[in-house]
């Protein structure tokens, strides 16, 4: 198996998917050593998120970090509570750039427009090139470690 640097030279979402696709085909042994190396690498992008939402007292404390290697979702992901966060979702502005929602504790609720506050999305382009090349080091060191250098 070969890992290559031109991961880091693509940057950003694509760059990802390619490291993310040679994960699941990682020997089982090498999981263990990239495990805390790939959580750290997407702490920062973590840390950013959670300060681009710092006007949310909820969305913050729901944002947290997964490293996966499975063959469906390898990968370092950040997830939203939506039993803590509901309306994390709607505020990242995953579908449009605005939602309705109704204004509660007036008769006959009205509804209103509210604009989308991104915070996953920024964090994720600011540091998603250093998470690339953090990863492409680190399953590098594991792979030699193990005698499969490249």
């Amino acid at each position: 198996m070969t890992v290559s640097t031109h991961y880091v030279d693509e940057g950003g979402a694509p760059g990802l998917r390619l490291v993310a696709a040679d994960l699941a085909r990682l020997p089982k042994e090498v999981h263990t050593r990239l495990r805390p190396r790939l959580r750290r690498a997407g702490e920062t992008t973590l840390r950013r998120a959670q300060a681009n939402a710092a006007w949310s007292s909820r969305i913050p404390g729901a944002l947290s970090l997964r490293v996966s290697f499975s063959k469906r979702a390898p990968g370092v992901t950040i997830v939203a509570s939506t039993a803590a966060a509901p309306h994390a979702r709607a505020f990242e502005g995953i579908l449009r750039d605005s939602f309705r929602h109704p204004v509660f504790g007036i008769r006959d609720a009205a509804w209103v427009e509210q604009s989308a506050r991104p915070y996953l999305r920024p964090a994720a382009q600011a540091t998603g090139g250093m998470v690339v090349s953090e990863s492409v080091a680190a399953v590098d060191e594991a792979l030699t470690a193990i005698g499969m250098t490249r």
